[in-house]
């Protein structure tokens, strides 16, 4: 390939995915159900979660290096609960990953207040390029306009370590746990978002991308 060629594909970069909303009903004995690319989690009827990805494999074999310079989520909508119950709470995890994650496992660990690349979790941090924590409850503030109360965030946080990559694929996920001592009947609403992630793709001499490819290849192991 001629350096006019990897030239013209170096730079910065705008990178989005979008993401469909989420509506759904637990229903007693079953849970939650999927609803268009959303799953439920395995083990989990009380948590699904929507798993798309940025094909990033062109950037690899041509030996180029994607560096993250900012990520964040267009999420303009409103998080809705329909019949809570008295101690009703949600959590909600969005996360741009260099490795596939397992949803039981992200559940398992959210529970325990523990997230990807935190120390129960199997995931090294630098695998875990942007994640944005939000641990929600209802709002009687607008009861009397709305059959659905709004959700509103508790508490915040954001984590990931914006490690530049050769990966072939960075993973968009997003999470909604349900938690409450009683959950049938209770209907969630999650409005349709977008993940963005500001880049600059280099070319970096020989040996400094093939110690991060080989980086990069271990951490998606």
């Amino acid at each position: 390939m001629s350096k006019e060629s990897i030239r013209a594909l170096t730079g910065p970069r705008l990178l989005t995915q979008p993401v469909e909303e989420y509506v759904g009903v637990y229903e007693d004995s079953v849970g939650l159900a999927p609803y268009k690319n959303w799953q439920v989690v395995p083990g989990y009827t009380s948590a699904v979660y929507n798993e798309s990805y940025f094909d990033i494999d062109a950037y690899q074999m041509d030996g180029l290096t994607l560096v993250p310079s900012g990520a964040s989520l267009n999420d303009p909508g409103t998080y809705l609960i329909n019949n809570p119950f008295g101690d009703s709470q949600q959590y909600v995890i969005d996360m741009i990953t260099q490795t596939r994650l397992d949803p039981a496992e992200v559940v398992a660990n959210a529970i325990q207040r523990n997230l990807p690349g935190d120390p129960l979790s199997k995931h090294d941090f630098t695998q875990i390029l942007f994640g944005r924590f939000r641990w929600q409850a209802p709002s009687n503030q607008f009861e009397a306009l709305i059959t659905y109360k709004p959700l509103t965030n508790i508490s915040q946080g954001t984590f990931g370590s914006a490690e530049p990559t050769t990966a072939n694929k960075l993973y968009c996920y997003r999470f909604i746990i349900m938690v409450a001592s009683e959950l049938t009947n209770i209907g969630i609403t999650a409005p349709a978002t977008r993940f963005l992630l500001g880049a600059t793709v280099v070319k970096e001499d020989g040996l400094s991308f093939l110690m991060r490819q080989k980086r990069s290849f271990e951490l998606q192991s």
